[in-house]
């Protein structure tokens, strides 16, 4: 893919090739070409997002806050925190991946975007909240 000025007045000796998953856009910002590499992106930050949720939790739980899901509870109480919060995220990563391996659908990509916004707006958002309300 070539990439030249926007404007007519720059030479197109200025032009230059660009590969892989990145391309220039407007203004220089630099955008996701494939939908594979959105999807391969949008994955990596699911597992972040998983990652984030398991260690403020586990810092929530440590300032005496409850966990908000009941399935997660009362694997709490069975399995104690780090147990059951190490069980919940290995599911969820593994579900995870198992929507990755249907990357062909074309609802894969707004399903992880979705799961992406769900989990910062629901899980992450909320005890970063209580967590930054807590701090002395």
């Amino acid at each position: 893919m070539r990439i030249c000025p926007s404007r007519p007045e720059e030479k197109s000796s200025e032009c230059r090739s660009l590969s892989g998953p990145f391309v220039a856009a407007e203004g220089g910002v630099a955008i996701l070409d494939t939908r594979l590499a959105r999807i391969r992106t949008l994955l990596l930050l699911n597992l972040c997002l998983q990652a984030l949720d398991g260690w403020v939790t586990y810092a929530g739980m440590g300032y005496g806050f409850l966990e908000g899901n009941p399935l997660v509870a009362a694997l709490m109480t069975s399995l104690g925190v780090v147990w059951a919060l190490a069980a919940s995220k290995a599911l969820a990563v593994a579900l995870l991946v198992a929507l990755y391996r249907k990357r062909e659908s074309p609802l894969v990509e707004p399903g992880l975007l979705s799961l992406a916004a769900a989990y910062t707006f629901l899980a992450v958002g909320p005890w970063t909240i209580l967590l930054a309300s807590n701090q002395p």
